[in-house]
């Protein structure tokens, strides 16, 4: 895949090939054309992830229907089927509004742009990912969106996903010692 190479049988042949110092091996090689590619360096979650990035990305259609959207990624696996669930429950809502059977594509294009694009600039406006560090967008997106749900329970109307980003920056981001010990662990690791 791209260009790293995975061993799918003969693990123990190739360990051993290497143990003596042997430049080549024999080998059938079968190149895998990903749409998220892996990078140098990418750990098992890292792939696993990346793999379900790749069935959502094939199941929405997005970068087919936006090719400049923002990467949506994640730091914990499982996440991918709450974000179609979020479209599903748009087109719902967009059914009952137009009082018509709105097309998937369009309701994937517009939780991008009316819910995940206007959260996305609300944490790069309020410079939210610098209080949760090694998170990313897509965390904080899901994060956002189940607090705006709890605090529109709690007070009984819509209060919005600005009001509910900074909301749960306030309430949930770790202390800044936490958050410093966090950022050194990323520097350290690279990650």
């Amino acid at each position: 895949m791209g260009e790293l190479y995975f061993v799918k049988d003969g693990n123990h042949r190739v360990s051993v090939a290497r143990r003596q110092g042997q430049a080549y091996i024999d080998a059938q090689v079968i190149e895998l054309h990903v749409t998220v590619p892996p990078e140098p360096g990418d750990t098992l979650k890292d792939l696993i992830i990346k793999g379900e990035y790749a069935d959502f990305l094939r199941a929405t259609r997005l970068n087919e229907l936006m090719p400049e959207h923002h990467k949506i990624l994640f730091t914990i696996p499982g996440r991918y089927d709450r974000l179609a669930e979020h479209i599903r429950t748009r087109k719902y809502y967009l059914d009952l509004k137009y009082s018509r059977d709105v097309p998937m594509d369009e309701a994937t294009c517009s939780w991008y742009v009316r819910l995940y694009g206007r959260v996305v600039e609300q944490i790069r406006t309020h410079d939210m990912l610098r209080r949760f560090p090694g998170r990313t967008e897509a965390d904080l997106y899901l994060w956002i969106m189940d607090h705006r749900y709890f605090l529109t329970q709690r007070y009984g109307f819509d209060v919005g996903s600005e009001v509910a980003a900074l909301d749960f920056s306030k309430h949930f981001a770790p202390p800044i010692y936490k958050r410093l010990s966090q950022r050194m662990k990323i520097m350290i690791n690279g990650r």
